[in-house]
């Protein structure tokens, strides 16, 4: 083979592997980072524990409230990959003590991914979890607040991740 097709062959080659890679390939966390949304000073979707009701108004799409009152407030989101994202915050008179993500991925085995994703982001962020039968744990803050993935009944289209307050 001559070194003019071998040099078209290697373009093809590369082409197609670049194609494959940029149309199928999801960041390494891109369901902990499109779910979680947290940064190095918040624990979940760009809160803390206590965060005011103002506060997560602010922060979450206005569009996308189900339902406020006293005691929760409930969004739910719908992209391409995840069929159904619902987030709920739990409130009493001092702020938000619970925050409860429920993910319905759109592909099957989406679910397994992100909790492997997720373990990975908070394991970075706070340390290896503990591990209690199906759900993984970490307890941070101090010991204030709880981070509680549960796999048990994970099915391949649906993961719960919870944010606790500990009293």
């Amino acid at each position: 083979m001559n070194s003019k097709y071998k040099l078209l062959l290697i373009l093809i080659i590369t082409s197609i592997s670049i194609f494959f890679s940029c149309t199928n390939d999801k960041s390494v966390n891109y369901f902990a980072v499109e779910i979680i949304k947290d940064s190095d000073s918040t624990i979940a979707r760009g809160l803390n524990m206590y965060a005011t009701k103002a506060e997560i108004l602010k922060v979450e799409n206005k569009k996308s409230l189900i339902s406020d009152d006293n005691n929760t407030i409930e969004y739910k989101y719908f992209t391409n990959e995840i069929k159904e994202l619902s987030v709920l915050y739990y409130l009493d008179s001092e702020g938000v003590y619970q925050i409860e993500i429920t993910s319905e991925f759109v592909n099957s085995g989406d679910a397994t991914q992100a909790l492997a994703e997720f373990i990975n982001h908070l394991s970075k962020k706070y340390g290896a979890p503990e591990k209690d039968k199906d759900i993984y744990y970490w307890d941070v803050f101090a010991k204030k607040t709880s981070i509680d993935i549960n796999a048990k009944g994970l099915s391949d289209k649906i993961l719960v991740i919870t944010f606790s307050f500990l009293e």
